[in-house]
């Protein structure tokens, strides 16, 4: 499946869904932007969820990366491609038009409650 983003006034697309796109998403759309956020693994927040605390405050990872995860996955706003990839990107400043390519999870994500019997 490609989705096309194309010529939609005062929208971003963000690449990458790691902490740092989640936040510029975020921050994004308080400035009434509509963002598209693509990242090529299966879920965001990439290595920070692997990280048990951060530097220099010794703060947990997860406390402070999951409420940014589910505000930025909430929120009526922000589309986000998991698990895709940008294939083409034409146009000029103001006009663009991307071209992403979705790979197949084999689970419907509308439906999925992360139960975990599909794995089996």
């Amino acid at each position: 499946m490609f989705p096309i983003l194309q010529n939609e006034i005062g929208a971003v697309l963000v690449v990458g869904g790691g902490i740092g796109g989640i936040q510029a998403s975020l921050d994004l759309v308080e400035s009434d932007f509509k963002v598209y956020m693509v990242d090529i693994f299966p879920s965001i927040g990439r290595i920070m969820t692997k990280l048990d605390k951060t530097f220099p405050t010794n703060d947990c990872s997860m406390c402070i990366l999951a409420p940014k995860m589910i505000e930025s996955s909430r929120h009526q706003t922000i589309t986000i491609y998991s698990y895709s990839e940008i294939k083409e990107v034409s146009g000029s400043v103001g006009n663009f038009r991307v071209k992403i390519l979705e790979h197949p999870r084999y689970v419907n994500a509308e439906t999925c409650t992360g139960c975990g019997v599909c794995a089996r």
